[in-house]
Formats: structure tokens, C-alpha cells, sequence
């Protein structure tokens, strides 16, 4: 509590997800008398699901799916709100598809195949 009393804080963390984490952390952060709150985020916000492994939930779960960064600044109780930026991310390298909807191969519906 001392090391974060009255204290600017800046948490670093790979993403966002559903917020509810973030947001739990900065309610503790406030309770223990932080005066700022800065999040950063090491990834694009995750605004789509992933088809490809990652166990991410629907689009209405995802907090980046429909608001702004600011949207969710205000929502989680951050002061300010950075993520890593996609144009930092080699598209050739790197797939992107939760964070800009670009699958770059076509999704079927499994049913489709029964």
C-alpha cells in the first residue's frame, strides 16, 4: 500500500480482453491510494474472435469490439489508455485477425459441412 499511495502508476500488460481483469486492478490500485493510473498495452485492441486456436469469446465479450479507446479508458477507470499500434505489427509476419477482422483465408460454417 505504502509504494502506491499517492503514488502515478503504470500498469503494462500484453492485452485486453473482456476488461473485467483491468478493471479489477485499478479498483485496487484506487483502493490503496494510486493519484494516476496509466495502462499500456503490448498488443492492438482485440476487437474479433479468433478462428485460428486462441480461445477468445464471442465479439459482443470483447471490450474493443464497439468502443473507442477512450470508451474503454472510462470504462476500466484507467487515467490513460495506450495500446500498441497495428501498423507496428508486420501483417506478413504476424496474423492480425483479432484486432482488424482480416482472416486472409475464408471461414465456413461447420454446420455447412454436416
Amino acid at each position: 500500500k505504502d509504494e502506491i499511495n499517492n503514488n502515478k502508476i503504470i500498469v503494462i500488460d500484453d492485452s485486453i480482453v473482456r476488461g473485467i481483469t483491468m478493471k479489477y486492478i485499478i479498483i485496487l490500485l484506487k483502493e490503496y491510494g494510486a493519484k494516476e493510473i496509466h495502462i499500456r498495452i503490448a498488443s492492438p485492441p482485440i476487437k474479433n474472435q479468433c478462428y485460428y486456436g486462441v480461445d477468445i469469446p464471442t465479439q459482443k465479450e470483447l471490450i474493443a469490439h464497439d468502443k473507442s479507446i477512450e470508451d474503454i479508458k472510462d470504462e476500466i477507470g484507467a487515467t490513460t489508455l495506450k495500446y500498441l499500434s497495428i501498423k507496428s505489427l508486420n501483417k506478413n509476419e504476424n496474423c492480425t485477425a483479432c484486432f482488424d477482422g482480416d482472416y486472409n483465408t475464408d471461414l465456413i460454417d461447420i454446420e455447412d459441412l454436416l
